[in-house]
């Protein structure tokens, strides 16, 4: 795990993402990849110790998007365009 923002030779905080993001998008598969559409950010402290931030990297994709409508059993509900 990188440790964040450190000036000792560590990676800083804005290299880390970078390459933490990067390295998600790589991983995706290749059907994935163009369907992609938002990317989340979790950052929390490894061991809670503030000394050892971690990030991971989420996505979503157009193809497992499902909406409230798609859930609900309401009738007349109006359905997402896809």
């Amino acid at each position: 795990m990188q440790h964040l923002g450190s000036t000792d030779g560590r990676v800083s905080f804005g290299d880390h993402v970078h390459r933490a993001i990067m390295q998600a998008l790589k991983a995706t598969s290749g059907a994935d990849a163009p369907d992609i559409y938002a990317l989340s950010l979790f950052v929390y402290d490894e061991d809670d110790k503030p000394q050892q931030p971690a990030l991971i990297v989420g996505y979503n994709t157009e193809s497992r998007r499902i909406s409230i409508s798609d859930i609900l059993d309401v009738p007349g509900k109006r359905r997402m365009a896809r």
